[in-house]
């Protein structure tokens, strides 16, 4: 599944996110490093499971208002490492001097604040998302007729 690439209307639907929202945050740095942002001149976007993971977890981050900024830089990478490790849990560790990372299960030290993220919840949710709103869009409705035209 590491291969399919899904359109933008599929994406939009399982995330509950406008293409305008998803293209906003592309060109403002908001997430980074989605394979969907390496497209050429005229070919349309298409996601890959791990920008649709990312793209998730910054929904996720901006809707609870935690590190969106510092989320959006790690997200795609902690969407690889959940599809290729299994990576569960995401940190994010405020120190007096320096603001962390840390997949543990709980980190030895949480430093001043720490945030975690239920990689399982919240990429389990929509990796559900994705194939449903796949299939619902690739299927054709059970109100189509198979009446010929001709």
């Amino acid at each position: 599944m590491n291969d399919v690439r899904f359109p933008p209307r599929i994406v939009c639907k399982a995330l509950d996110l406008s293409h305008g929202t998803i293209s906003t945050w592309m060109k403002k740095g908001v997430i980074r490093n989605l394979d969907a942002q390496r497209t050429t001149k005229g070919k349309s976007r298409e996601f890959t499971v791990a920008d649709v993971l990312a793209l998730a977890l910054v929904k996720f981050a901006i809707r609870v208002n935690r590190n969106t900024k510092l989320i959006g830089h790690y997200a795609h990478v902690a969407a690889e490492d959940y599809i290729t490790s299994g990576i569960r849990h995401l940190w994010v560790i405020h120190s007096d001097e320096k603001i962390t990372i840390d997949y543990a299960e709980r980190p030895a030290d949480l430093g001043v604040a720490a945030v975690h993220f239920d990689l399982s919840v919240i990429f389990g949710d929509a990796r559900y998302a994705i194939l449903k709103a796949a299939a619902e869009i690739e299927e054709p409705s059970a109100s189509m007729s198979s009446t010929s035209w001709v």
